[in-house]
């Protein structure tokens, strides 16, 4: 009976740092994958038709102060994931896109819902609450 639990201590000591390489591998994998995917997430408003424009960029050059009639609102370090999974959840919500350019209707229940996904929406909630 002696034996057996030293050859199970021999078994379980030689597989303790292949398991330790292993997680050390996974573990580096998922920080290089997870850094090299960060972009910017960022919220745009267009203040005379009252529409939302949400997106993601890899390149945080071509993020400007304004796009065309829209003004940035808030903008934060994110993935592509993230803004993916937000439209799909916002399709499912019933909010809808407008001709397919990630814009919306601007709508107190889309900024509770944008707030509430941790969306970057800055001050529109305040600032356009009580006037729409």
């Amino acid at each position: 009976m002696n034996k057996s639990f030293k050859k199970y201590d021999e078994i379980e000591d030689c597989l303790i740092q292949p398991i330790i390489d292993t997680n050390t591998s996974i573990e580096l994998f998922i920080q290089n994958n997870t850094l090299r995917n960060l972009g910017l997430i960022y919220t745009y408003f267009r203040d005379r038709d009252k529409k939302i424009k949400i997106g993601y960029s890899s390149n945080p050059n071509i993020i400007n102060y304004m796009l065309g009639d829209y003004k940035l609102i808030e903008k934060r370090h994110g993935s592509e994931r993230e803004f993916k999974l937000l439209s799909i959840t916002l399709k499912e919500l019933g909010h809808t896109l407008n001709r397919n350019q990630f814009n919306y209707n601007f709508s107190s229940t889309l900024i509770k819902h944008l707030r509430l996904l941790g969306w970057p929406v800055g001050s529109l909630g305040r600032l356009y609450k009580k006037t729409y």
